[in-house]
């Protein structure tokens, strides 16, 4: 038996299992928009085998669960660790099932991998510091530990989703979602493009909308690695651009933090109100979509006035030609 701590964690690095789950994680730190260097990927490796440890202090402490491979993940220091953090800890996962196998220890003891051990008695259920550790050498070290991934249905997991569809799906998603940015969640695929106006830096209290784009108008750009750099890196895709067709340059970005915006928004919170840097983003790429001036050749004109704060909907036809309303309707409720 292997005494020394750091030839132990530089074999378990080299396990498939392991680095297939830890490679997930990092999947997800990037996702989150966190883009890691070569360096902060050195330093990350060298703190698995050595747990920032002299020799001698690996001695005197080896079998510690601090310094435990399955904790050394999430205890570093730095910009990459607190992405791992926020990315997927299988210590905050709870599972009604591997829960209790966990404390019981009664997992099945050939699905670990080969050479793993872990002690054989069972957690007190009041010992969360062991507990937590047997649930992260589970997901890195148990054929089942994907479990605790599978039940995690968070928002990095929709958004990773989101990224694998096709492009038309992906347009009809956004489409929705940017609807019910605006407090109007209705189906169909078409995206209705609001304006108003603010006095003061105050909150839009009306919206109106003169006209509506349908999804053909839309494309979906994403970005990729020139040709030489794709023959040796493997790129993960942490956003997609929503564009005008034929107009590239009236694009809105999607990446992590505004796709949980427009979760929000779905969600039925009334994101409108907010004061960040991701509102901003969809209002100018409102703007930029407004500056195309595509209802000037028509007769009729369907105006749309939406209450923001009661909620309500009043749509207008006007007959631009002998300038009289045609119709006038009032709308439901929305949120």
């Amino acid at each position: 038996m292997v005494t020394c701590e750091a030839q132990n964690n530089a074999a378990l690095l080299q396990t498939p299992l392991f680095q297939e789950r830890l490679c997930v994680v990092l999947t997800r730190s990037a996702l989150q928009g966190h883009h890691a260097t070569l360096r902060e990927l050195q330093a990350f490796i060298a703190y698995l085998i050595f747990g920032n440890r002299s020799c001698e202090k690996m001695a005197s402490t080896f079998g510690e669960n601090k310094y435990d491979i399955a904790n050394l993940i999430y205890s570093g220091k730095g910009d990459l660790f607190d992405a791992i953090r926020e990315s997927f800890d299988p210590a905050k996962v709870s599972h009604p099932i591997w829960d209790e196998c966990l404390l019981l220890n009664t997992i099945e003891k050939g699905s670990w991998v080969d050479g793993y051990s872990i002690a054989s008695e069972s957690i007190d259920p009041s010992n969360n510091d062991l507990f937590k550790l047997r649930k992260r050498q589970f997901y890195f070290f148990n054929t089942s530990g994907d479990a605790l991934l599978k039940i995690s249905d968070d928002d990095v997991s929709k958004f990773q989703v989101f990224l694998e569809q096709d492009n038309k799906k992906i347009i009809k998603e956004l489409i929705r979602k940017l609807n019910a940015f605006f407090g109007t969640a209705k189906p169909g695929s078409e995206f209705e493009i609001w304006s108003g106006h603010r006095f003061n830096n105050s909150p839009r209290r009306i919206l109106i909308s003169v006209g509506k784009m349908n999804g053909s108008q839309f494309s979906i750009g994403r970005p990729e690695l020139n040709s030489l750099m794709k023959r040796g890196i493997q790129m993960t895709q942490d956003y997609v651009r929503l564009e005008k067709k034929d107009v590239s340059s009236v694009s809105l970005k999607v990446d992590f933090s505004l796709y949980c915006l427009l979760l929000e928004a779905e969600r039925g919170v009334p994101v409108l109100f907010m004061e960040n840097d991701n509102v901003k983003r969809v209002w100018r790429f409102v703007e930029q979509l407004q500056a195309n001036d595509r209802l000037r050749d028509e007769d009729e004109v369907t105006v749309s006035l939406l209450d923001v704060q009661g909620k309500k909907e009043l749509s207008v036809t006007i007959d631009r030609d002998s300038k009289r309303y045609l119709t006038i309707q009032t709308g439901k409720n929305h949120f």
